[in-house]
């Protein structure tokens, strides 16, 4: 069965990675982010604090049209000056984090928010290794807020 998950010519290794060492292809390895505490932030609570954040929207290009944190933040955001949202909020889809992060200020905490709070944790190890100490993820992603 075939499912469409937006990712085009992907295949697949017959065997896994065990078949592919011992057919004799290379292996690029490298050392994984270290683990770490991960603290979440609830959406009432984002909503409610959203000026001492920098927010940082992972989403691929593709996921900012569907307007999630725009509906869902506009009262807040109308609060923000465009000098702030052009300083705090950023839209940096997870693919590119590693080459765009040095564009995340340090002057605040920082937020990373995704569709559902499934690539936030990786995100959030990310900056931790980079650098970042003040950095947490929105519990649920901007899906929360729909049970908000």
């Amino acid at each position: 069965m075939a499912v469409n998950c937006m990712y085009k010519n992907i295949s697949t290794f017959s065997g896994g990675m065990k078949a592919w060492k011992s057919a004799g292809y290379e292996i690029e390895k490298t050392d994984p982010l270290p683990m770490c505490q991960i603290k979440m932030i609830d959406a009432a609570t984002f909503k409610k604090d959203l000026r001492y954040f920098c927010v940082v929207d992972i989403r691929i290009p593709q996921h900012y049209t569907m307007g999630l944190f725009s509906r869902h933040l506009s009262n807040e955001m109308a609060t923000l000056s465009s000098t702030y949202r052009k300083r705090y909020i950023h839209k940096i889809p997870l693919a590119y984090l590693s080459k765009r992060y040095k564009r995340i200020p340090g002057d605040k905490k920082v937020i990373v928010v995704d569709y559902k709070g499934k690539q936030a944790p990786l995100a959030v190890r990310y900056l931790k290794n980079v650098g970042y100490n003040e950095v947490c993820m929105l519990k649920g992603g901007l899906m929360s807020f729909e049970n908000d």
